[in-house]
């Protein structure tokens, strides 16, 4: 008949006698070091395992004892964290997630610029900013997959608390706490735009019939810099960014203060 196995031993080893019992129906293995049943045709429908290891079934033929189920070790290059704090039957070793730095049958730790979810360990995310990501561990989470105001796949939400900065939708910072720092980043924003209305008013006011080159020049470098912003934002995210010399890196950065200079 179906019997319960509790095994919180160091090491729990249950060959099952084909005339006695060959059917454990719920087998709790999360507290042994080895955990194995043999039988002629064991069967096991419910089996936990702990941290790093997965279910596993090898059945041979023509032997008296022919199979064996049990919680074995992941190999390398595979990981099973789905039993971390709780009890989740029958959890398989599964493969390591790309953009790994780290990745042992129990933990994986990913790279700056890479974050994975503990429900899809099978898929990676590159994030656009990479100092959104800065290197989360599984399943600990001693660092967090998101930096602080980050959320989603990839990293590329702002939390309730935050909102994404002016010059790119990719960086989040933290909303104003007091009323004082509120009511200046209002009237920056407000200033902001008033001044580059009245420019552009003037200049449509000013212009003559056959039109100023000047104003022209002005609202191309205007449209320029909008888009220019964005994309610089999103070239210092990138790892080609981190291969290029020092020299290039320091040209393009300063590129993108003037950039954010003429966007005001």
């Amino acid at each position: 008949e179906p019997r319960q196995s509790q095994c919180q031993l160091t090491r729990c080893y249950l060959a099952l006698c084909d005339r006695v019992v060959r059917i454990v129906r719920e087998a709790n293995c999360t507290g042994a070091g080895q955990c194995q049943f043999s039988s002629v045709n064991p069967e096991v429908p419910s089996l936990s395992c702990k941290l790093g290891r997965g279910r596993r079934e090898d059945r041979a033929e023509g032997a008296l004892v022919s199979g064996e189920v049990g919680c074995k070790t992941c190999g390398a290059g595979r990981i099973q964290i789905d039993t971390f704090n709780k009890t989740v039957p029958n959890a398989a070793c599964v493969k390591c997630p790309g953009g790994a730095r780290l990745c042992k049958a129990n933990k994986v730790v990913m790279q700056r610029g890479y974050m994975v979810s503990q429900s899809n360990l099978s898929r990676h995310y590159h994030c656009p900013n990479k100092f959104a990501c800065p290197g989360g561990d599984l399943p600990e989470a001693e660092t967090k997959m998101c930096a602080e105001g980050y959320y989603g796949l990839g990293c590329t939400n702002c939390l309730d608390s935050h909102g994404p900065v002016d010059n790119t939708v990719l960086s989040c910072t933290l909303c104003p706490t007091t009323k004082s720092t509120w009511a200046w980043q209002v009237f920056f924003c407000i200033a902001k735009d008033i001044v580059i209305f009245v420019l552009a008013i003037s200049g449509v006011m000013q212009a003559s019939e056959e039109g100023k080159p000047s104003t022209v020049l002005l609202n191309q470098l205007m449209s320029f810099s909008t888009v220019a912003g964005t994309a610089l934002s999103a070239v210092k995210q990138t790892s080609s960014f981190g291969k290029l010399s020092n020299h290039i890196q320091s040209m393009l950065v300063s590129s993108g203060m003037m950039v954010d200079v003429v966007q005001g």
